[in-house]
């Protein structure tokens, strides 16, 4: 890419030693390291009619007689003009690619060069004043026809915004987007206001425009999240108690690639088991019911919980419920026992007694009936004799 440009400055440097200064050979001028920079001073660009303009200039301890440079940027921001405010005494000529974008630029002079000054300007069209150094993809830099480093100079405005408080937004709360203060910059947020920080209370993409007394502008944004969306709204879980059960119910009023429910059980060392998979409904966006009973809960206090599963593996775990089981089993006692026929003796029913229960029949192996006794209260207790 530049072989035409290093062959210019070198020729253009063997025409010229006699020109030089008497005891300077061409050895003395030609040391090009890494120290000597061409430099973009982007910190001094200026802003107006949709242009923005620049200056370029080089820092070295050599005298430099030819500067070269290739400049490649986005064409979306910045569109190549002309170069102007050229040194004098300076031979330039500019040539810009349309195809890639390329600005590829060679200079000389007789005498040696104002070294930390600017030799030209550079001029592209920009129209919305906003001037980005991300914009520039890549500059290839050539002293006295000898690689150089080259570097930019940030431009003097602020466009990093900084957060006070979490990303994420919950109901309720607030954070505090700032962008550094210093003189003569103006900010203008997307909210309308015109400090360097200001405090919102709900998510979305806030930007702010820094404006530079030269005219240039730097657009800067930050987004604020709102939470994940719960993958299942739950409305409720309960259970209820029966005789030989309790059986357990919850619904959903909404659902995201819900894959299954978990319904857990809590022993009485603490732990969990699982009682059963409950196939979820998806994705749904009306109310989805579910239903599951326990046909060996404890007597006495149980606590269930409900765990959910997605698709992907990642759970939800919902809040624990206690429902309390009453033993509907019944323990059947004669005394004395063995049954003596015809002494008095008492036949006791253990445990709540169904309420539809008129009368007690006792038999014997064989039976036949022994006796009958209509009930007499709740427990079932019955005095039986023969």
């Amino acid at each position: 890419m530049f072989k035409s440009l290093r062959l210019l400055s070198l020729m253009f440097l063997a025409l010229n030693v006699s020109t030089l200064r008497a005891g300077v050979p061409i050895s003395g001028i030609t040391a090009i390291d890494q120290l000597d920079s061409v430099i973009f001073d982007l910190s001094q660009a200026v802003c107006a009619s949709g242009q923005v303009t620049f200056p370029v200039y080089f820092k070295s301890d050599d005298p430099i007689y030819a500067v070269d440079f290739s400049l490649k940027f986005n064409p979306t921001g910045f569109l190549f003009n002309n170069v102007t405010n050229i040194q004098p005494g300076l031979v330039t000529s500019a040539y810009y690619n349309s195809s890639d974008s390329t600005l590829r630029f060679t200079s000389y002079s007789i005498t040696p060069m104002i070294n930390n000054s600017p030799l030209v300007t550079l001029r592209f069209n920009l129209p919305s004043a906003n001037i980005s150094l991300a914009r520039f993809d890549s500059v290839y830099t050539l002293l006295n026809g000898d690689d150089c480093s080259k570097r930019f100079i940030n431009p003097n405005i602020p466009q990093q915004i900084g957060l006070i408080g979490s990303p994420v937004i919950l109901p309720g709360d607030c954070s505090t987007l700032f962008i550094n203060t210093q003189s003569g910059i103006n900010y203008l947020w997307s909210t309308g206001q015109t400090t360097s920080q200001i405090t919102v209370c709900l998510p979305g993409t806030y930007s702010v425009t820094v404006s530079a007394v030269q005219g240039c502008n730097a657009v800067s944004q930050f987004t604020l999240l709102a939470p994940s969306p719960l993958p299942v709204e739950l409305l409720y879980f309960k259970g209820k108690s029966y005789e030989s059960m309790i059986h357990l119910e919850w619904a959903t009023a909404s659902e995201i690639d819900n894959d299954y429910f978990t319904v857990e059980r809590m022993d009485k060392f603490g732990d969990r088991i699982t009682l059963g998979i409950i196939p979820g409904s998806g994705t749904a966006i009306i109310e989805s019911r579910y239903a599951f009973n326990d046909y060996s809960p404890a007597v006495g206090i149980n606590i269930y919980r409900l765990v959910q599963t997605d698709y992907d593996g990642d759970t939800e775990v919902f809040s624990e419920i206690a429902v309390n089981h009453r033993s509907a089993r019944r323990e059947l006692s004669v005394f004395p026992n063995p049954f003596i026929q015809g002494k008095h003796s008492v036949l006791t029913v253990e445990g709540p007694c169904p309420g539809d229960v008129q009368s007690t029949t006792l038999y014997d192996s064989q039976g036949i009936v022994i006796c009958s006794v209509p009930r007499k209260n709740s427990s079932c207790d019955t005095e039986m004799f023969k």
